[in-house]
């Protein structure tokens, strides 16, 4: 069985239909990239909103109740000033699980799932200042901290991130 010129002609695409494929793979990356971006950034942001709101909560239930912030998180607690250690550990991103580590053995709602940041606490000022920090690849910035920092009971002062975004 022979075939005939034509036949042969029509197996393979066209250079013009593989550039038009390619063009139309591109416009659609340029397009969801960033948007998968942005949904991942608001996820992160969701999360640090989760933990550090759960630490804020049970730091001022603590000062509310003994007039100090306290490190009411140790087990046992001696001097009210505290320097945790960043939890999870080293490496955070995809996936890091929360460590139940000393310093926060009696945490009342440790957070569950996949850790995108890494959380600390700090209290100084013989327990009257607060320091929250979230660590972590934020929208493809390493080494991004977000500070908030409590002070007497009072308002937060202005939340900082290193680098600003």
């Amino acid at each position: 069985m022979t075939m005939s010129a034509r036949s042969l002609r029509q197996r393979g695409f066209t250079l013009i239909e593989v550039m038009l494929v390619l063009a139309i793979i591109g416009c659609l990356s340029v397009l969801c990239i960033p948007l998968f971006q942005r949904f991942a950034a608001r996820a992160r942001k969701a999360e640090l909103n989760n933990v550090l709101g759960k630490l804020e909560l049970a730091f001022r239930n603590n000062y509310q109740a003994t007039g100090n912030y306290g490190n009411f998180l140790l087990t046992p607690g001696a001097s009210p000033d505290v320097d945790a250690e960043w939890d999870p550990p080293l490496p955070a991103g995809p996936g890091a699980a929360w460590v139940d580590s000393p310093s926060y053995k009696t945490f009342p709602f440790p957070p569950d799932g996949a850790m995108h940041l890494r959380y600390k606490y700090t209290v100084s000022n013989n327990g009257k200042t607060l320091t929250l920090q979230a660590q972590g690849t934020f929208i493809g910035i390493p080494n991004w901290t977000y500070t908030q920092t409590f002070q007497d009971g009072q308002a937060p002062l202005p939340a900082t991130e290193v680098p600003s975004l």
